[in-house]
């Protein structure tokens, strides 16, 4: 039995998870308060780049979950982080298919925007503002020399109405015109989003938990992390049966559950 006394890091996916759009999943708030009871680190992370992370902090904290924003990692923050470590001026001018979020916070780091090909780097996120004169200058610029790299590769991202066309989708699309897969995609399960949250974290691998409701992005972030990770059934995904690789090591019918399974295997006291 682990250590209750031992610090422990908790990541939390954010819609499906802790909320269903503009409302607060039951029992939410006082699962996340019951963590930081117990001593826990938290992050909240979303691949959603559309909004900021004081945004998402400010969201989380009226819906009674009090939040941080540098406790919240989207992947345009991610996105940035990723282009700074990975030798700046090799990146070229940036050509973004994404939104105002993203464009913002790469200019704010300093980085060369461009609308039109030729570019040096190609950047592909979540657009609902997407035109054909924007995905056609992607297309020139991946056709010529420039880099390919994605915020995250959902495909799509699940509304009240049915979802929208996610980063993923556009990545397909670009892919089937040019031939061409991302280099890297900086969101959920990636390598360097895993590397980065064991450094912030700084705790030991059976220390930490992921907890999300995609096996394809949470639980596969947790076992790259070498991680345990839960998985809620509150939100994209409630399969019966799942591939071996994305088999949580449990599942939750909701985060309201998440007290007695932390009693259950012993992490932290309250």
């Amino acid at each position: 039995m682990a250590n209750k006394n031992a610090p422990m890091g908790v990541v939390f996916d954010l819609d499906g998870t802790l909320y269903l759009g503009e409302t607060v999943i039951p029992g939410a708030p006082g699962a996340v308060a019951d963590l930081r009871a117990r001593g826990a680190r938290l992050r909240f992370v979303t691949n959603n780049p559309r909004k900021s992370r004081e945004a998402y902090a400010a969201k989380l904290t009226q819906l009674g979950i009090p939040a941080a924003a540098e406790e919240v990692l989207t992947s345009s923050n991610l996105m940035v982080r990723y282009i700074q470590r990975s030798t700046p001026a090799t990146w070229g001018s940036l050509l973004v298919v994404g939104e105002t979020q993203l464009q913002q916070e790469l200019q704010a780091a300093g980085f060369e925007l461009t609308r039109q090909a030729p570019a040096g780097t190609v950047v592909v996120s979540f657009d609902t503002t997407l035109t054909y004169q924007v995905l056609t200058q992607a297309f020139l610029a991946l056709r010529g020399q420039a880099r390919f790299i994605a915020t995250n590769p959902d495909v799509y991202c699940p509304t009240p109405e049915g979802g929208l066309p996610d980063a993923g989708a556009l990545i397909a699309a670009l892919k089937a015109a040019t031939g061409r897969s991302p280099e890297m995609i900086v969101g959920k399960p990636s390598d360097f989003l895993a590397s980065e949250l064991l450094q912030e974290f700084g705790l030991p691998a059976d220390r930490i938990l992921v907890i999300g409701d995609r096996p394809e992005t949470d639980v596969v972030l947790g076992r790259r992390m070498g991680v345990r990770s839960l998985l809620v059934e509150t939100g994209a995904n409630k399969p019966a049966r799942l591939p071996r690789q994305y088999l949580p090591d449990a599942r939750l019918d909701s985060i309201t559950s998440l007290t007695g399974y932390l009693d259950r295997i012993g992490w932290g006291e309250r």
